[in-house]
């Protein structure tokens, strides 16, 4: 049996419409409630999240994987996220330019000491060159001949220019108000904590290495999210997870422009479901226990 196809905005829409008794809507009408009235369903699911202290929603958490600057403090926030839950640094002795890769594999510095035991079961990360920016996990690991093979395919296959980390270690960084941060030049080194200011990460200190991973969990401002639709892209997730709520705040909002006073009905309805999808998206392990809105 196929799998059903990812709902997209037109699908949502139209079905909107056959439930407001609309069989066949117009283009002008489909373009309306796609250009405007499915964004303002989208708003209002995040108004009420604010309103009711959770935008911190399991559809819209993301990571985050980038690579130290040598000497520089700083790290520029990406412009969709809203909150971050946690940033770590990925640290490791293991850092070298690799010899070659291919689509699952990599293969470490003909030095590399490691053994099947220290390496298998670890992260790389690869740090510059091509691919520089992907994380994967090693699952399997040939001591002699250094390919380390790891759990899916490389999105970019690294190269013999390409250099890597084995993450030995993961540091949670700890957050902390600007005017906690030292006034004096600190010495270079893995930072220990952040602050957050005019949509930056400024670290304790500068790094005093190009090798270290920055990774960083975060919740995601739906009104920054790429609206091109896609099987991997956000917004479809979206569709996907909300379909059932989109489709009723859209069936209320056709209601109403067609002066149908059925709207009042669905409206509540609509605001019950928001009501339910809210609480189903509490991320996992537990219920929600504070949020600062923006960062």
């Amino acid at each position: 049996m196929a799998l059903p196809t990812d709902p997209t905005a037109t699908t949502i829409v139209t079905e909107a419409f056959n439930s407001a008794g609309e069989s066949s809507p117009s283009s002008a009408q489909l373009t309306r409630a796609t250009g405007q009235w499915l964004q303002e369903v989208l708003n209002d699911i995040w108004l009420e999240g604010v309103a009711t202290g959770n935008t911190r929603l399991k559809t819209l958490q993301e990571t985050l994987i980038d690579v130290s600057t040598e000497n520089i403090r700083t790290y520029a926030l990406a412009e969709t996220m809203d909150e971050e839950l946690e940033v770590e640094v990925l640290d490791g002795s293991r850092y070298d330019t690799a010899q070659a890769g291919a689509s699952t594999t990599i293969t470490l510095a003909s030095g590399d000491t490691g053994t099947v035991s220290t390496t298998e079961g670890k992260w790389i990360l690869i740090t510059s060159g091509t691919g520089v920016g992907e994380l994967k996990q090693i699952t399997d690991y040939n001591a002699t001949t250094k390919v380390a093979t790891v759990e899916s395919a490389w999105t970019a296959t690294p190269t013999a220019s390409s250099t890597y980390l084995v993450v030995d270690n993961e540091y949670p960084l700890e957050e902390i108000d600007l005017t906690e941060m030292s006034t004096s030049s600190p010495v270079p080194g893995r930072p220990t904590a952040f602050a957050k200011y005019n949509r930056q990460l400024i670290f304790d200190r500068p790094w005093d290495r190009a090798t270290y991973g920055i990774r960083a969990r975060f919740f995601l401002n739906i009104h920054q999210i790429d609206l091109t639709e896609g099987s991997t892209t956000r917004i479809t997730r979206i569709y996907r997870n909300w379909q059932d709520v989109l489709k009723q705040g859209v069936l209320w909002k056709a209601l109403r422009d067609e002066d149908d006073q059925r709207y009042q009905t669905e409206y509540q309805l609509f605001k019950s479901k928001t009501r339910a999808l809210l609480s189903k998206e509490i991320p996992y392990g537990g219920a929600f226990t504070g949020f600062t809105v923006g960062g």
